[in-house]
């Protein structure tokens, strides 16, 4: 099986930042994280700190540590609605509008979102527009997206 981490990067410290968007309640999520993390320190040979971001619907049911004898999965588990949807909104960037409607209070919020979305331009008003659309149904609310 293939596997694709959604962002690895190297920080200035030297460590890997590996992180990952997770849209279900995954029981193998800590196995999973597990093998990325090993497959991408063994690439880079340094250390690795992960973070998993969960944006389902359900509430989030998952654990971040996984003790598996010789070998000990541990990342941090967050869920996006531990953010306010305010935190993205503020700061003004393409890519925090999606997290702004998917963080608590967003869905409230949607129609601002989706005014402020089309308000871009280019590139990134139809990225954020499409975006939004396809994960609006996390939050049950795509019917209420109207795209004019």
């Amino acid at each position: 099986m293939e596997r694709r981490a959604d962002l690895v990067a190297v920080l200035d410290d030297g460590t890997i930042f590996h992180f990952e968007f997770q849209g279900y309640n995954d029981d193998d999520i800590t196995y999973r994280s597990g093998i990325y993390c090993f497959l991408i320190a063994q690439r880079h040979r340094r250390k690795v700190n992960q973070i998993v971001l969960y944006v389902g619907g359900p509430k989030m049911r998952m654990v971040s540590r996984l003790d598996a004898g010789s070998a000990i999965a541990d990342f941090r588990l967050l869920d996006i609605r531990e953010f306010d949807a305010d935190q993205f909104l503020r700061r003004g960037l393409a890519g925090d509008l999606v997290l702004a409607m998917l963080a608590n209070g967003g869905t409230e919020r949607l129609t601002e979102i989706a005014t402020l979305a089309s308000q871009l331009k280019g590139k990134a008003r139809a990225r954020v527009l499409t975006q939004l659309a396809l994960l609006s149904g996390l939050r049950q609310v795509s019917g209420r997206l109207r795209m004019g």
